[in-house]
């Protein structure tokens, strides 16, 4: 019988393994581990995690994985066993509900539910058509890299260095390289919480350090010892330091470290309509692994 109930702290490592088996599984063709880590940490900064992720379990097993997001996003998403045997369809209607729950006080044509898939999932993509989903290109693009290609030393204009965040007594500086780059308004408190999220570790959070002590720029990377591969999630630049190769530095000397950790993959998602993200992958020696869909239901 199948058992869906909240994510509960405890859960953590069950939960990473069981991401882990299914992106490798699936050839690197899912989500990572890092991409929920990094949702717990930056999206929901810790806080009520119990009412954004689901579990499926059958007889003690975990067979399936849910992110439920906020309605104003009105998206989720879907992490199923690739073994797994069972209805995909009611798992999906399972979620819908979920959020249709969560988007009951919107007007009826604020009520569009999406998710995102990989492009080459048939499987999914059957289900979903099935269900009334509309299936059309998403504009994200998700890149690999061996770590056995040779991995250059990084290389920074004078007086910049390259080290890991210090603790959390940094939370402002880096608070501020974040907001610098994506025009996200972080606080300082708010990025202490993204700090204490279980799973986070500011050794694997990545600045450049300019002459005057500012942060110039910054990538996080999340290791998954399932997969043997690491994630670089996010990756920016403060615009006062843009083209200068701080982020190109940062992601050779980021590799090197996941190498060091026993990583064989490095993993990269990013928006195919970014020219500049784009150049920047390809400059490392990142390939094109696959595109993915975004499925879209009107639920109004």
């Amino acid at each position: 019988m199948l058992n869906r109930r909240s994510y509960r702290p405890t859960d953590l490592a069950k939960v990473l393994q069981f991401i882990g088996r299914c992106f490798l599984a699936r050839g690197f063709s899912d989500y990572h581990p890092g991409d929920i880590l990094h949702a717990m940490s930056n999206r929901y900064l810790g806080d009520d995690l119990e009412k954004y992720f689901w579990l499926f379990e059958q007889e003690g097993e975990l067979v399936a994985f849910a992110e439920l997001s906020r309605a104003r996003s009105a998206t989720y998403i879907l992490i199923t066993d690739p073994n797994y045997r069972g209805n995909g369809e009611s798992l999906h209607l399972e979620c819908q509900r979920g959020m249709l729950e969560r988007l009951k006080d919107l007007p009826p044509e604020k009520r569009v539910l999406s998710t995102n898939i990989a492009a080459s999932d048939e499987k999914t993509i059957t289900c979903l058509k099935a269900l009334g989903y509309q299936i059309k290109p998403s504009n994200y693009t998700q890149a690999l890299r061996p770590l056995a290609m040779p991995i250059p030393s990084p290389v920074l204009p004078e007086a910049f260095q390259i080290r890991h965040v210090l603790g959390e007594a940094e939370a402002p500086l880096v608070a501020k390289v974040h907001q610098a780059a994506f025009a996200r308004a972080w606080t300082a408190e708010d990025y202490l919480k993204v700090m204490q999220t279980p799973g986070f570790s500011t050794e694997r959070e990545l600045v450049v350090v300019a002459p005057d002590g500012r942060f110039a720029a910054f990538l996080i990377y999340w290791l998954d010892p399932v997969s043997k591969s690491g994630l670089l999630e996010p990756v920016g630049c403060h615009q006062d330091f843009q083209k200068r190769g701080l982020t190109k530095a940062l992601m050779y000397e980021a590799m090197r470290r996941m190498l060091n950790a026993g990583m064989e993959m490095a993993v990269v998602l990013y928006e195919s309509d970014n020219p500049a993200a784009v150049r920047l992958y390809a400059s490392v020696g990142f390939k094109e692994h696959f595109k993915t869909l975004d499925c879209e239901i009107d639920l109004g």
